[in-house]
């Protein structure tokens, strides 16, 4: 899955917006990890929003692995960044840990 934007919003979720949307994004829930398929925005959030004020004691670095985690064990797919990636609001050195991982 090749990622378009990952933005770190300002109540802490990490959101990640494939290039593509796939109606198979939705079950990613099945995972039970806290990460969810938001359709209308066509993006996923982590923690999902049904978490929110519930504790989540994981950095934004450790919030999307935990989604690319997910995405492999319950989609089977690997998320991907690229140059073409958009970084809304990630600091440098979460971006760099990310792209080291996850570069396509």
């Amino acid at each position: 899955m090749e990622i378009a934007k990952v933005e770190l919003l300002s109540n802490g979720q990490v959101a990640v917006s494939p290039t593509v949307a796939d109606g198979l994004y939705q079950y990613i829930y099945r995972a039970a990890a806290g990460v969810e398929w938001v359709a209308e925005e066509g993006r996923f959030l982590s923690p999902s929003r049904y978490m929110a004020g519930a504790p989540f004691p994981l950095t934004a670095e450790q919030r999307f692995h935990n989604l690319a985690s997910a995405a492999s064990s319950e989609l089977g797919i690997r998320p991907k960044v690229s140059a073409s990636t958009a970084w809304v609001g990630v600091p440098t050195d979460v971006r760099r840990s990310i792209e080291a991982a996850y570069s396509s």
